[in-house]
């Protein structure tokens, strides 16, 4: 009893400082929104914008990299280098596969501009720091208008375009959860997916990068998440009830997309490219979960090689 009325208390205190985190850092971000805004003083706004969001981003990880925080990160792999540009591509399971993803990319990396749906912009600070930082912007299918989600995913591939067009030619990583949802057995079910412990990935948010970055898109960065024991709910992440998280990262080339090919061979050529992705994928999740992938401490990224 008194074990739970602790991790209850230990919780609401990560809660707090993830909270303060988050508002200093989003309102850091609008505070510099201005300067953004004139062509004399726009290099200096951004790069105040990208500091105080690696220093968000930083303060975040310190957090969930201590031992107090309970959660042992399992990642092996390369981190991606502070002077590249990246593709980064993960499956979609909990909320708490941001803060996965920023423990991952390792300390002083930039803050992925991750694609995100339109409803976020109406939160308070995270919306607009969204959008001041250029996350491009996608919006939720209609379950039943399907002419409406057409004219919606005419204009998301517009608005990403945009969005990456007007990125300044500097390393960046930008992020994608090509599931569009986060996974659960029902969605599993309703829609039919091939794989075993993942949804069928959309291909459009990947080909808007690679026909948009061009020869500037160093990388991609498939990262795999994988909770052990189940798919956590956030309070569960800050109740240290979730003991073990493996991540795997794999550092590949994107494929050869000419701006040449009819616009259907890109599209055909993005879904067989995004579809064999998530095939190595879901083996790689099936062998970990069956017991058959043991772990090799040799392939572990030390704390001082993920924490630099």
């Amino acid at each position: 009893m008194l074990n739970e009325i602790m991790s209850q208390v230990t919780a609401l205190i990560k809660l707090v400082y993830l909270s303060i985190a988050t508002l200093i850092g989003g309102l850091g971000i609008c505070i510099f929104i201005p300067l953004t805004l004139f062509n004399f003083s726009k290099p200096f706004g951004k790069t105040l914008l990208n500091s105080v969001s690696i220093f968000w981003a930083n303060c975040v990880r310190f957090l969930l990299t201590k031992r107090l925080f309970g959660v042992e990160w399992q990642i092996t792999g390369t981190q991606p280098s502070n002077d590249k540009t990246y593709l980064l591509l993960a499956n979609h399971q909990s909320w708490i596969d941001i803060f996965a993803v920023l423990v991952a990319i390792g300390n002083d990396s930039p803050v992925p501009k991750f694609f995100m749906k339109k409803e976020l912009l109406w939160v308070p600070v995270i919306g607009l720091a969204g959008f001041a930082l250029g996350f491009p912007v996608m919006h939720r299918k209609s379950a039943t208008n399907e002419k409406l989600n057409k004219s919606r995913h005419s204009g998301d591939l517009n608005r990403g375009r945009k969005a990456l067009d007007l990125m300044e030619k500097k390393p960046t990583i930008i992020a994608i959860f090509p599931e569009g949802t986060r996974f659960t057995k029902h969605k599993h079910k309703n829609k039919k997916s091939p794989f075993t412990h993942l949804l069928q990935p959309k291909a459009g948010g990947s080909q808007i990068v690679f026909q948009s970055l061009g020869d500037q898109l160093n990388e991609v960065l498939d990262i795999t998440l994988d909770y052990p024991n189940s798919t956590p709910n956030f309070w569960q992440f800050l109740s240290g009830k979730i003991p073990i998280v493996k991540i795997n990262i794999e550092s590949i080339k994107p494929p050869a997309m000419n701006n040449q090919q009819p616009k259907e061979k890109k599209a055909n050529l993005s879904r067989a490219w995004i579809n064999e992705r998530w095939r190595v994928k879901d083996e790689l999740l099936i062998a970990q979960r069956s017991d058959k992938q043991d772990v090799d401490d040799t392939n572990l990224l030390r704390k001082d090689e993920l924490f630099r």
